[in-house]
């Protein structure tokens, strides 16, 4: 199972409600993770910085595919995107690469 790293950027005062949000992610999301084998999905935040990780089963481009595609994947983007800093690109995430891993 691969593994994958990602930041985001909160907007500034947004802190609590972001956490706040992440307490109730709706039960179809994740029904969808499970289904797609996204697993040890965690999110940390330090200050307005946020470090996710994830474990995806299958092949990481297309679960992230069907995952864009999925109508409650887009409400709940549609839900986050106004508490974000969108990066350069535009994208909320950014994919990180990994340079060290100990199992």
């Amino acid at each position: 199972m691969a593994h994958y790293g990602f930041v985001m950027k909160v907007r500034e005062g947004f802190e609590e409600e972001y956490r706040i949000r992440h307490q109730a992610v709706y039960p179809e999301l994740l029904n969808i993770f499970d289904r797609l084998g996204i697993h040890s999905y965690s999110i940390f935040m330090h200050e307005r910085y946020l470090f996710a990780y994830m474990q995806v089963a299958g092949d990481f481009e297309q679960t992230m595919e069907i995952l864009a595609n999925e109508e409650v994947n887009q409400k709940w983007q549609e839900f986050m995107k106004p508490i974000m800093i969108p990066w350069e690109d535009g994208n909320l995430m950014k994919r990180i690469p990994e340079v060290f891993y100990h199992a």
